[in-house]
């Protein structure tokens, strides 16, 4: 029955994205869903660096590399089931995105933000970002850079909240970097290495 699988990336678009990808298998090939027990363990073992992916403890500290209005939207959903009182929001985005638009979905969480820019040259100006954050009643702070921003949003959250990286994988990237975390998935090193 394959109504009850366990997933391991968390949201319910996760569980939309299985039922699509499953679908996609069935439709080219039957046979690419004949092991259950295979499927349902590739399905529970799922890793995806920097998508709602857990960080730190303690506070929690996730990254998420949402990137545009929807992943945005589908990242507010998710840090909601969560139900954390404090929470906190390590933001740093491309100037090339819809900034003001990802801010307004930004605003049901009620977070703090922590309005930063990674190295990258296209990142849009920490300035813009608490303009933005500002102009839709949420709470801001600049930081100049992700590993500062993180350290200030993990501060104010204390050890019960929640912090999440977010608004580009290369703010993800930079957030990994600065928790120490060793291994750096090709993504990050194509992002910043290029």
């Amino acid at each position: 029955d394959w109504r009850e699988v366990a997933l391991a990336l968390r949201g319910a678009h996760q569980a939309e994205n299985a039922g699509l990808a499953l679908a996609a298998c069935w439709s080219l090939d039957p046979a690419l869903l004949a092991d259950e027990a295979t499927v349902r363990a590739a399905l529970a073992g799922v890793r995806w660096p920097g998508r709602f992916e857990l960080l730190a403890e303690r506070p929690a500290v996730y990254a998420d590399g949402a990137h545009n209005v929807d992943s945005i939207e589908r990242l507010v959903e998710t840090l909601g089931e969560l139900g954390a009182a404090r929470r906190a929001l390590v933001l740093g985005i491309g100037r090339d995105k819809d900034v003001e638009g990802m801010l307004r979905a930004l605003t049901p969480l009620g977070a703090t933000v922590f309005a930063t820019a990674s190295h990258n040259p296209r990142a849009a100006a920490p300035a813009r970002i608490d303009a933005a954050a500002r102009a839709v009643g949420l709470a801001v702070e600049t930081a100049p850079s992700v590993a500062e921003a993180l350290d200030r949003a993990r501060d104010a959250v204390g050890t019960a909240g929640v912090v999440c990286v977010t608004g580009s994988l290369y703010a993800v990237a930079e957030a990994r970097e600065a928790l120490g975390l060793a291994e750096t998935p090709v993504f990050e090193r194509e992002l910043l290495y290029g």
